[in-house]
């Protein structure tokens, strides 16, 4: 279980962001991943929740706890 991803944002898309984490990129789905692109190529704090079914593991950002 993650808390949260504290990284620099690399990658901005329609469905998602990445999240750069000492070299490993997690894809992170958000409501709204253009809210992020401002913070693109900077560090930022993003809360998750790890999504876990039988065929996918996914990970949920949220600005905010």
């Amino acid at each position: 279980m993650y808390e949260y991803l504290r990284g620099v944002i690399t990658e901005v898309t329609p469905y998602y962001i990445v999240v750069d984490v000492n070299g490993v990129g997690y894809q992170v789905y958000v409501a709204n991943p253009f809210k992020y692109e401002e913070d693109e190529h900077a560090e930022q704090k993003v809360f998750v929740y790890q999504a876990v079914r039988d065929n996918d593991i996914s990970l949920y950002g949220f600005k905010n706890s």
